[in-house]
């Protein structure tokens, strides 16, 4: 096997994320306050307001398991709606995913309105925007197991809205139950059927209630859905308990007539017994079967229900009997109820060749044709003989007959009865063929044709899809045409209002009542508003089962958004016991075995902590990520943070560093694992930034991490910085303030341990957050090795350093040329960092303050000025301090700063400090992608040209020691990166790339001559552990 060389980004982690992170406002929804993440589009980089997983519905567990939905609970704390909620049971693939506890929904918005945010509202000025609600629901072959899954991920990495978004509107998707959650029907009170289709009721009741509040408009809903999300769409229409929910419709590729779409409450019940006794079932009546239901495994429920036939559902919507209560969905046949339905209007379409998603063999498809045969003899639709159907098929014919049977016919009815009532019905067919269309480059289906779901990736945005939004082609053209066709539907409710006005439609698509059939070729299709995602398993390559030392994980094949280069993405692997109980402060445990494949295809819990005002994360979060391509393998590893990471008592059970020592555990799962995942555990490097940086410090200095790794990059912060280090007297006095600010009383340390193992997660982590402008609450410190093996740093950096006694490099480090911008969102903040400088000073009994300026009259010092020497004083000196005595034990040291200023840099887009520089952080955005950075990757600037060069950089350094091993035959970097050496020659990092001799000030100098003469007295070289 290739060995691939590993840069572990686990101590890069979320100790400092906040930087890089812009909240939405809060909102008061009827049930509670959210907050959310302001996000850019892909296309145009539009900012809008992303608030996920906000919970509708009260987990529907126990008696509630197969009832009607129940609204949930209202809460009064802030509730975190920056991440995707859990999903819905389902197999994905052939993995079981989701928990039951999975009613949530999505919602994004252009903009948040200040008078929104007020508690009067003046609807009259209001201009609110139009609102999708999706509802999804597709059908996915499993490779192996020969059968459809049904999945419901409303989730914006498979849905990402922001081609919508730029058209103006509102989306909204939603979660809800699916298989014999969602459709088991036993005609008993508690079992009735459609719990699925009563869950997008009451997502769409919510819409009605507070999408105000976000800006969208509740009298102008469009509900749209593909495949059996259009056939929801179909049952809303039909339903009158939908009645007022919405104001207009799209169904692609699904209407209630499929067969596929509905099951009469007999073969319902009988479905229901058949699957109870392959469970181990003996229930001879409905009492007894519901029970067993109740408490059946979920996880052997949902596989069972899943083996379901090729071209149909197991379990469907059906007829309610309305004597059972109030809670029926649709208790009328569907033929009975056109005529008296919610009105229109309507888009209605299908694909050419729907049958081309099913088709993994040609076998299957032949399969679908037997099934064909007996459906149509059972509508009396005349001789199948006829059709040569069983006998010489060719493979053309075959497409034509299954597509015009099962899925064009249904539709095409549908139209002309909805047309008898005079509703607005936009007709459409989808006939683009291209050479990557989702059933090209997900399913390998290797079949031209406009398959089912090839036209999702016209809507909606991912990486999944290898799609350059922004390239000028056919493709992106009709992208751009189809999104402003369904969004002026979802304004107007008329696809093309301006008639031919519009240069980019250049046409009228007229109602189709006019015309007996309308195919819209090249540019059709629409979507919006509550999207439930009901399907997506079809849009979705899963990575290659890998067996770690604990069990088998899979993960996902994603795209780079650069060069659209395929990898392996494993997220949310678990490495080590939930740190919970007796375990909260103690060094981590290895994670137990497991037998059944890990999902590893979303991001794992992280460690609670405040994102600006919010609480997030739970306490078993010691899990990690792994990306894998074709040249660098990336880890990234969620560890403890706060109080959890760092409180330190010197009692054996919280003698501190834990988040260090997670750090460490997590290597050491590399070091155990990563050759499956091709990488090389011999060629580890370790990188963090700010106080990751520190960390990747500590590891060089701990002889706990001796061979876990090869190489360093340290970004912005060492050991030897103010704010990466504690003494163990000051850790321990930290200890009882906060506990005091709590609530306790204790007086000793061990009253103290059980005081802090009792209190409230959400209590703890705000009190240790309040922190200064430029300094943490609880740091590293040194532990005592008295108090058992499991310490990690016992002796203070200086001596490490003088010593040489560390893991030796090569090394990277550096800083940027003005990394104090980052804590100057405002003067006052400005100010208070100049106060914590002197204050600093002070301690390291600098005496020629004067020379400084920093003294009482801050007022009078300029901005440029205070940014500077706070930048000296806390990172540029004790970094350019920790390069000089590293420097003495010849290890390669590549020293850097990092110089530029640019108008998208994070501290202007994301903590809008208006002030130009090189700020802490910064440079992140050189090294890697989010949507967060507002940045095009392809685009051909300054920017990205440094990115490209620092990418290639900090890869070389990677992969060779060297981040310039073939001097100047790259062309791209066209220069030569010396070792530092003791000269401390440095490249600096600007539109140029530049060598230039040793940074150097007074203050530097002044701050290193304290460090060379104090430090060890801050550092706590003078403790003597056999004394305490």
């Amino acid at each position: 096997m290739k060995k691939y060389n590993l840069p572990l980004f686990s101590v890069l982690l979320l100790f400092d994320w906040s930087l890089a992170a812009e909240f939405s406002p809060v909102i008061e929804t009827t049930k509670g306050p959210v907050q959310g993440l302001v996000l850019t589009t892909i296309r145009e980089s539009k900012k809008y307001h992303s608030y996920r997983g906000i919970p509708y519905g009260k987990p529907p567990v126990g008696y509630l398991r197969f009832s009607a939905p129940v609204e949930v609970d209202p809460w009064t704390e802030v509730f975190d709606a920056t991440k995707d909620g859990p999903i819905c049971p389902q197999i994905y693939n052939e993995t079981f995913v989701g928990q039951e506890d999975c009613l949530n929904l999505n919602v994004y918005t252009p903009q948040i309105q200040e008078n929104l945010l007020s508690s009067v509202v003046d609807r009259v000025k209001l201009t609110a925007r139009n609102i999708l609600l999706s509802l999804r629901f597709l059908k996915s072959l499993s490779k192996k197991e020969k059968g459809k899954e049904e999945t419901s991920l409303a989730s914006k990495f498979y849905y990402g809205p922001d081609y919508l978004i730029e058209e103006d509107i509102v989306v909204v998707t939603v979660n809800y139950r699916l298989g014999a959650l969602g459709f088991l029907a036993l005609q008993h009170q508690n079992a009735t059927g459609n719990a699925g289709l009563k869950d997008q009721n009451l997502g769409l009741r919510w819409v009605r209630d507070n999408i105000a509040k976000f800006g969208g408009d509740p009298n102008k809903v469009t509900i749209a859905g593909v495949g059996a999300g259009s056939v929801s769409v179909g049952y809303h229409i039909l339903s009158e308990k939908s009645e007022g929910l919405f104001r207009s419709s799209i169904l692609m590729n699904g209407v209630p007539l499929h067969t596929f779409g509905f099951i009469t409450p007999e073969d319902t019940v009988r479905k229901a017994y058949e699957f109870a006794k392959e469970l181990g079932s003996t229930a001879t009546n409905d009492d007894e079967l519901l029970k067993f239901y109740y408490q059946v495994d979920l996880e052997s429920l949902t596989r069972t229900v899943t083996n379901s036939t090729q071209m149909d559902f197991s379990l469907k919507p059906t007829l309610e009997n309305p004597n059972y209560g109030p809670d029926w969905f649709i208790t009328k046949c569907v033929l009975q109820l056109f005529g008296n339905h919610n009105r229109g209007p309507y888009i209605i379409g299908y694909n050419n060749d729907e049958t081309t998603a099913f088709a993994e063999e040609l076998e299957n498809i032949r399969y679908y044709i037997n099934k064909s045969v007996p459906l149509i003899s059972e509508f009396k639709r005349g001789k199948p003989e006829k059709l040569d159907i069983e006998k010489d098929v060719t493979n053309a014919s075959i497409y034509k007959i299954i597509k015009e049977l099962d899925f064009v016919a249904p539709v095409d009815f549908t139209q002309k009865l909805l047309t008898n009532f005079n509703d607005t019905i936009y007709y459409y067919r989808y006939d683009f063929g291209y050479n990557k269309s989702l059933h090209d480059i997900i399913d390998h289906f290797d079949i031209d044709g406009e398959t089912r779901a090839d036209e999702i990736k016209m809507i909606f945005y991912s990486e999944l899809f290898q799609v350059n939004p922004k390239a000028n082609n056919s493709m992106t053209l009709l992208q751009r045409r189809m999104t402003r066709l369904w969004t002026n539907f979802v304004k107007y409710g008329n696809p093309t209002p301006d008639g031919t006005n519009d240069t980019l439609l250049n046409i009228v698509w007229p109602d189709s009542r006019n015309s007996a059939e309308l195919t819209m070729k090249r540019y059709n299709l629409p979507l919006f508003f509550v999207f439930l995602l009901f399907d997506w398993s079809l849009a979705a390559e899963f990575s290659p089962v890998i067996e770690t030392t604990k069990g088998p994980v899979k993960g996902l094949v994603l795209t780079s958004i650069r060069e659209s280069k395929k990898y392996h993405s494993y997220r949310g692997i678990p490495y080590g016991k939930p740190p919970v109980g007796y375990l909260r402060f103690r060094a981590p445990v290895e994670v137990d075995p497991w037998t059944e494949v890990f999902n590893a295809t979303k991001d794992g819990p992280i460690c609670p902590q405040i994102y600006k005002e919010a609480f997030v994360g739970q306490e078993d979060c010691l899990n990690l990520d792994v990306y894998t391509p074709q040249d660098i393998v990336v880890v990234t590893v969620n560890y403890r943070l706060g109080a959890l990471g760092f409180l330190a008592l010197q009692h054996e059970n919280a003698t501190g560093n834990a988040g260090l020592k997670d750090q460490n555990l997590g290597l050491r799962w590399v070091r155990d694992n990563i050759a499956k995942f091709g990488g090389d555990p011999n060629k580890v490097t370790i990188v963090g930034e700010s106080a990751g940086s520190v960390s990747v410090g500590y590891h060089i200095l701990s002889e706990k991490s001796k061979g876990l790794f090869r190489s360093s990059i340290a970004m912005s912060g060492v050991p030897l910085c103010v704010w990466g280090f504690t003494t163990p007297k000051n850790a321990a006095r930290k200890a009882y303030e906060f506990a005091k600010k709590l609530g306790s009383t204790a007086t000793n340390v061990n009253d103290l341990l059980e005081f802090y193992y009792q209190v409230d997660v959400k209590n703890l982590t705000r009190t240790i957050t309040e922190s200064t402008q430029i300094d943490i609450s609880l740091k590293p410190t040194l532990e005592n090795p008295n108090y058992g093996p499991d310490w990690f740093i016992t002796e203070c950096s200086l001596k490490r350093y003088y010593s040489g006694n560390y893991n030796h490099g090569p090394h990277m480090l550096g800083y940027t040329k003005d990394e104090a911008i980052a804590f100057a969102g405002s003067i006052d903040d400005i100010r208070e960092s100049v106060n914590e400088t002197v204050a600093f000073v002070s301690k390291l009994l600098i005496e020629n303050m004067k020379e400084l300026d920093l003294g009482k009259k801050t007022s009078n010092v300029s901005i440029d000025k205070v940014i500077k020497a706070v930048s000296e004083i806390m990172f540029m000196a004790p970094i350019d301090y920790t390069q000089k005595l590293m420097s003495k034990f010849n290890d390669p040291i590549y020293y850097y700063r990092y110089d530029f200023a640019y108008n998208k840099s994070l501290h202007k887009i994301i903590d809008h400090v208006d002030i130009d520089g090189a700020a802490h952080a910064d440079e992140l955005e050189m090294i890697f992608y989010s949507d967060l950075f507002q940045v095009n990757p392809k685009a051909n600037n300054n920017m990205t040209l440094l990115q490209r060069r620092m990418t290639r950089l900090w890869t070389n350094f990677v992969k060779y020691g060297n981040p310039t091993p073939n001097d100047t035959n790259d062309a791209l970097l066209n220069v030569v990166w010396p070792d530092s050496k003791k000269s401390g020659e440095m490249l600096w990092l600007n539109n140029d790339l530049s060598v230039h001799n040793r940074y150097k000030t007074l203050i530097m100098d002044v701050v290193e001559s304290n460090l060379k003469f104090f430090g060890g007295v801050i550092n706590g070289c003078n403790i003597n552990w056999n004394k305490i």
